[in-house]
């Protein structure tokens, strides 16, 4: 497997590590690995599998699992995390999650906005809550756990890496701010905004597609007077975030729009 597809792959082990208290290490290849990950053929829609070897331990990790996903060769798609396979609306990052939630011990599940779902397609690009309290509850929380509905953003002081450049998180900044980081999407030309030093050091690390710009403007971490939150969704049909700070608006697309998925609070900016 070629440098750029590894990196997809390691972007998606490293959404589940996101958000579980998972480390994943990679090794080269052994039969005695925990998961082996490489190319497939299939016919019709499958475009993934995982085999187990045997059954579950402690009910939490299955040790020798094999992840097939589809060759590239036989499907065409691109190194990004939001290339789809040709003919399909499933990316190869969508099939990589998928597959490795199975390694770890997820089954299928009935929320069809959910990554363990059966089918995958434009309503489940990414780990929903059902995909997120699942793996939670076989390994426990993530420390540095990303964003989730009704949370705020923690500041740490940290120095993170992009491009071969270290960003420095500014320890100078007036009481209550923090930075707010932007990120080009060179997938599909837009911009990503966090105020987490862990979400974008995570990103740094692991999506080469989205280039590190820096801290962009200041916002406050938690709610000081006369603020607004400032509300994050991920659009599964696009995969870009929008981002809104009126309160009946988040209440509308919360209840009229399955394909925006929440993410919670990413800031708070005060009112004009």
């Amino acid at each position: 497997m070629s440098a750029p597809y590894q990196a997809v792959i390691q972007a998606a082990l490293s959404r589940w590590a996101q958000v579980a208290k998972i480390t994943f290490q990679q090794v080269a290849d052994s039969a005695s690995a925990n998961i082996r990950m490489g190319w497939g053929s299939f016919t019709g829609s499958q475009v993934g599998q995982t085999d187990y070897s045997y059954g579950q331990s402690d009910n939490k990790f299955v040790s020798g699992v094999t992840v097939r996903l589809q060759d590239p060769a036989l499907s065409a798609v691109a190194a990004t995390t939001s290339a789809n396979y040709s003919g399909t609306t499933t990316s190869l990052y969508q099939v990589a999650l998928h597959e490795i939630g199975h390694a770890l011990g997820l089954a299928h599940n009935t929320d069809p906005n959910s990554v363990m779902y059966a089918t995958l397609g434009r309503s489940n690009l990414d780990l929903d809550q059902t995909d997120i309290d699942g793996i939670q509850a076989l390994y426990g929380a993530s420390a540095d756990a990303t964003i989730t509905p009704e949370s705020t953003m923690v500041t740490i002081k940290a120095a993170i890496t992009a491009q071969n450049a270290p960003i420095q998180t500014d320890s100078t900044l007036p009481s209550g701010q923090v930075a707010v980081y932007r990120f080009f999407d060179t997938s599909n030309g837009t911009h990503f905004f966090t105020a987490s030093t862990n979400e974008a050091d995570t990103i740094a690390k692991t999506r080469p597609d989205l280039v590190a710009e820096g801290a962009s403007f200041m916002e406050h971490g938690t709610t000081e007077a006369g603020d607004t939150a400032v509300y994050r969704f991920f659009n599964s049909n696009n995969g870009t975030h929008f981002f809104t700070n009126s309160a009946s608006e988040q209440a509308s697309i919360l209840s009229t729009r399955q394909d925006m998925h929440y993410e919670g609070i990413a800031f708070y900016a005060p009112i004009i």
